[in-house]
């Protein structure tokens, strides 16, 4: 697997569309899971990764084709819930990935966000968050079923019908609260949002989903291939530009 690193910037554009994710967590080790680059490359993009400080300059640097926002452990401001008075603060990994939607927005850059990266694309637009989601937590393998809204982009892509998918994570999109930019495009039977889009977007593929489809992808899952082989052509739409 061909990883480039921050430290080692691409000299020549790349005949692969580029596709930018972050390194790292929150103990501020430089590190990732491999399911993202092998979900990414196996679709035909080059995941490019690095460090999260400095990350808008870094991106303006990379001029990459997409965005991904990964899945990981977050420092959730109370506000994020509706409580309001609390420690309302957030980590430089909160503000790398609050970054990288900025780029995406200002550049025009097709985004998929995963897990975490679907709330933090969320809270972006004004969304809040609800925690303590109960039987979500069950790991990579297919867990549950999800209800995708028909004319979707996610309906598009993997069918308008229902989907099982993998859960890990015990928190979740406010079904009730949502920004006004942005419309629910999967459920899970219990009520958990799965995925949302952008009323809006500004290119064809703006995507948050709650599930892992990197995991299931790499498993053979054919649909989930579908979502980034979709997303790595939307990228490469961008990079033909």
């Amino acid at each position: 697997m061909a990883l480039i690193f921050w430290e080692n910037p691409l000299t020549e554009k790349s005949e692969k569309p580029v596709v930018a994710l972050l390194l790292g967590n929150e103990s501020g080790m430089y590190e990732t899971n491999d399911s993202y680059c092998r979900a990414i490359e196996e679709a035909g993009g080059l995941p490019v990764l690095f460090g999260f400080d400095k990350v808008y300059e870094k991106l303006s640097v990379l001029k990459p084709d997409a965005i991904l926002l990964p899945g990981g452990a977050f420092k959730t401001p109370d506000c994020w819930y509706g409580r309001f008075g609390g420690d309302d603060s957030v980590n430089i990994r909160t503000k790398a990935y609050q970054e990288m939607i900025r780029y995406a927005h200002d550049f025009r850059l097709p985004l998929l966000g995963i897990c975490a990266g679907i709330q933090l694309l969320a809270v972006s637009f004004c969304s809040l968050l609800t925690k303590n989601i109960n039987g979500h937590s069950s790991g990579l393998d297919e867990a549950h079923t999800i209800r995708i809204q028909p004319g979707s982009l996610l309906a598009d892509i993997v069918g308008p019908k229902e989907m099982v998918v993998n859960s890990r994570h015990n928190e979740a999109v406010n079904p009730n609260i949502l920004g006004d930019g942005l419309t629910i495009t999967a459920m899970s039977e219990d009520g958990v949002v799965e995925a949302i889009e952008m009323k809006e977007p500004w290119c064809e593929f703006i995507l948050g989903v709650q599930f892992h489809p990197e995991n299931l992808a790499n498993n053979g899952n054919a649909r989930c291939k579908k979502i980034f082989r979709r997303f790595v052509e939307a990228a490469a739409h961008h990079a033909g530009k």
